[in-house]
């Protein structure tokens, strides 16, 4: 009987599997480096060896596995099963069929989607959307991505490019972005920029605890904000609030356009919660329609390191028509 999956997130660190029942309940799970500076091959027998080994851990065979879910970081075509592009897992990872190449070696069906729509699915099933069929998920860390679910079904637009928050432009005379244009809300809120801003007031001669809590201004990450937040470090407060109304301005033209019932902000800046949400809910109040603002709530997401994996899980259900 297949009456098991696999779920799989591919990320820049590590890759993590899954083996679930169809519920969704994990019976195993393993985690190694993803080590893609080896290259794509690599990358692809490594991930060969980690549902080998949870099929093998869990005393089953490929005949009970149902399918593969997988959630890569990256340009996906949905329907092909190729990756295009995948900044974090090097040059190798472009027009890599990813579903051709495993089922070489596994005869079950795979579905591949990118990581941050992957993530949403573990919210829709699994976390902080369960029941809600209009919500959108952004995530916030090194990148700051998101996925649209609207009535139920993943927006995914006419080359699988829809979603790309972090590069709503909200200050035309703002810092540069990695993608070539100046001003994206990625610039100004992801984790990187946020340590670069409070380092840059720093070494402009502000004084702040942040560098006695990391042990030096070059050490200041993301992380570090919210412990000296809760110290009243001004600087800290500043930052802070700077960066929920950046975040803000954007979110509240994502919600005037979508119409969202819940707005899910997940990733490592996520962990700031409530001393992040309150400044982002004052800005969007200020910003968004009457009606939108006052049907949608803005949360942060329940599976927080376990939305990649949970989320492939998820996908491959859905894929399957199995959830």
């Amino acid at each position: 009987m297949k009456n098991y999956v696999i779920g799989i997130d591919v990320g820049g660190t590590n890759i993590v599997t899954a083996l679930s029942d169809l519920k969704g309940n994990v019976i195993i799970k393993t985690k190694i480096p993803t080590e893609a500076y080896k290259g794509y091959k690599d990358t692809i027998r490594r991930i060969k060896e980690q549902i080998e080994y949870v099929i093998k851990e869990a005393g089953l065979s490929v005949d009970n596995i149902a399918g593969i879910g997988i959630g890569v970081p990256g340009l996906i075509d949905v329907e092909k099963g190729i990756c295009y592009f995948s900044g974090n897992l090097g040059n190798e990872w472009q027009d890599v069929n990813i579903r051709e190449d495993l089922n070489k070696f596994f005869n079950v069906p795979i579905f591949l989607d990118n990581d941050v729509n992957v993530a949403a699915l573990g919210e829709k099933y699994f976390g902080a959307a369960k029941d809600c069929k209009d919500f959108i998920y952004i995530t916030i860390g090194t990148g700051i991505g998101s996925a649209i679910i609207s009535d139920g079904r993943m927006i995914r637009g006419h080359r699988f490019c829809a979603g790309e928050f972090g590069h709503l432009t909200v200050d035309k005379n703002g810092p540069k972005c990695s993608c070539g244009n100046v001003g994206c809300i990625e610039a100004i809120a992801s984790a990187p920029a946020i340590a670069r801003r409070i380092k840059e007031k720093i070494n402009s001669g502000r004084k702040s605890l942040m560098v006695e809590i990391a042990g030096g201004v070059d050490n200041i990450t993301a992380k570090t904000l919210s412990e000296a937040y809760d110290k009243g470090d001004e600087l800290a407060i500043e930052i802070m609030k700077e960066t929920g109304e950046w975040l803000g301005i954007a979110i509240a033209g994502y919600i005037n356009i979508i119409n969202p019932e819940l707005f899910i902000i997940g990733g490592g800046v996520s962990r700031a919660q409530e001393r992040l949400l309150k400044y982002i809910r004052e800005e969007v109040n200020k910003r968004a329609m009457k009606i939108q603002k006052e049907s949608c709530k803005i949360i942060t997401a329940h599976l927080l390191d376990e939305a990649g994996m949970m989320g492939a899980i998820a996908a491959i259900l859905e894929y399957l028509n199995l959830i």
